[in-house]
């Protein structure tokens, strides 16, 4: 899976990288989804902090023997934001991944471009080809004839 913080700082050259591959340009939408995420991910942060403090009033309160009903009151509000937003945080990081784990790894930059086997460069040839007195098999018409695969 791509690393989120590579598209975040290279959006471009995450894109540039990815048309290479034929796919269209996603950056934008990915570090969205992503900014979606982190944003839910500190409000959650700011209101389990708050949660606290008030869990702490709360104790605080009930030794000095005083009312708590409405500090209690504020902390179950709080437990369902937490609850939405702990489930809106799961979706945004599975729409996330979903999105990472279908895209191919990005081709190296040292890799020359091409789109089928015309395109290829060739570095080095080792050995001679070899050339054949009879119809060659292809590979599972051997494994076939050698009852290794079943139809």
């Amino acid at each position: 899976m791509h690393d989120i913080n590579f598209i975040r700082t290279n959006p471009v050259e995450f894109d540039n990288r990815i048309k290479l591959r034929g796919l269209a340009h996603c950056a934008e939408k990915i570090n969205k989804i992503d900014e979606e995420r982190r944003n839910t991910q500190t409000v959650l942060q700011n209101i389990l902090a708050e949660r606290n403090n008030l869990s702490k009033d709360i104790g605080i309160l009930k030794s000095k023997k005083q009312d708590t009903s409405s500090v209690v009151k504020k902390v179950e509000k709080l437990k369902d934001q937490i609850s939405n937003l702990k489930e809106l945080e799961k979706i945004k990081e599975e729409e996330l991944n979903a999105i990472l784990w279908r895209i191919p790894n990005l081709p190296a930059k040292d890799i020359p471009i091409g789109f089928n086997e015309k395109d290829n460069t060739q570095y080095k040839i080792w050995g001679k080809k070899p050339k054949f007195t009879f119809k060659v098999k292809k590979h599972f018409e051997i494994g076939e004839n050698l009852n290794l695969m079943s139809l």
